[in-house]
C-alpha cells in the first residue's frame, strides 16, 4: 500500500478528526475546570463574607497536659496596650489602659483567689521597651525568661499580655504566659484573638477567663 493512496488518506483524515475532537474536548475540559474553579472561589468568598460576622475569635493552643502546683502560683502585673483608632490614627489611652489592667487583675484573682499578687514595675514601662523584651513570634516552646519578669515568692507566675484596639478598629490579642522562676523559663500557653471592643467589659472578662482555663 503506497502512501497517498485513498485508504491512507482516509485513515489520515479520521486521525485528524479524532485529534481535533480530542483537542476540543480538552479545551472544553479546561474551560469547564476554570469555570468551576471560579465558581468555587466565589462560593468560598461568599461563605467567608457571610461567616465573618459570626466568627469573633481565634483560639490557638498547642500546649497539652500542663500540670503545675496551683499552690505555688502567683500573679504578676499584666502587660496592657490599648489604643483608640480615630480618623485613621492610633491614640494612646492611659485611662483605659489602667481600667483594663484592673479588669484583668480582678478577673485573674477571681480565678485564683489564693494566688498572691506581685507588682512588676517593668510592666509600667513604655510599650516599645516592653515589646522588645516580651514580644516574639507566636511559639509554644519554652525559652529563657527575661530577667525583668522573674520574681521571688512562688515558683510559677502568671503573666497576661494584651494588645487591644477600639474606635474605628475593634479587636485584640491576649497572650497567656507561664513563668518558671526557678528554671527561669517563659512559655506561651495560649494565644487568643478576639473581635470586639475591649471596652465591652463583660465580654472581655469572659475572654480572660477562657484563656485562664488553660491553667
Amino acid at each position: 500500500m503506497k502512501y497517498g493512496s485513498v485508504e491512507v488518506r482516509g485513515l489520515a483524515m479520521i486521525a485528524l478528526k479524532k485529534k481535533s475532537y480530542i483537542y476540543k474536548l480538552l479545551k472544553f475540559s479546561k474551560q469547564y475546570q476554570m469555570k468551576l474553579h471560579i465558581q468555587l472561589l466565589l462560593l468560598l468568598s461568599l461563605v467567608g463574607c457571610s461567616s465573618t460576622k459570626n466568627v469573633t475569635e481565634v483560639d490557638l493552643n498547642f500546649t497539652n497536659n500542663l500540670k503545675i502546683d496551683k499552690n505555688d502560683l502567683q500573679i504578676i502585673t499584666p502587660h496592657i496596650e490599648i489604643k483608640e483608632k480615630r480618623n485613621g490614627k492610633f491614640l494612646a489611652t492611659p485611662v483605659e489602659r489602667k481600667k483594663l489592667r484592673n479588669v484583668i487583675l480582678q478577673t485573674t484573682k477571681s480565678m485564683f483567689p489564693n494566688a498572691p499578687y506581685v507588682e512588676v514595675m517593668f510592666m509600667y514601662r513604655d510599650a516599645y521597651t516592653i515589646n522588645l523584651v516580651l514580644e516574639r513570634e507566636v511559639s509554644y516552646k519554652k525559652r529563657k525568661a527575661p530577667k525583668e519578669v522573674l520574681t521571688t515568692g512562688k515558683r510559677y507566675s502568671i503573666l497576661i499580655s494584651t494588645n487591644n484596639y477600639f474606635g474605628e478598629l475593634e479587636r485584640g490579642v491576649i497572650n497567656l504566659f507561664l513563668i518558671d522562676n526557678e528554671k527561669e523559663t517563659l512559655q506561651l500557653l495560649k494565644h487568643y484573638q478576639y473581635k470586639h471592643s475591649p471596652l465591652q467589659t463583660e465580654k472581655f472578662k469572659r475572654k480572660i477567663l477562657k484563656v485562664l482555663q488553660k491553667l
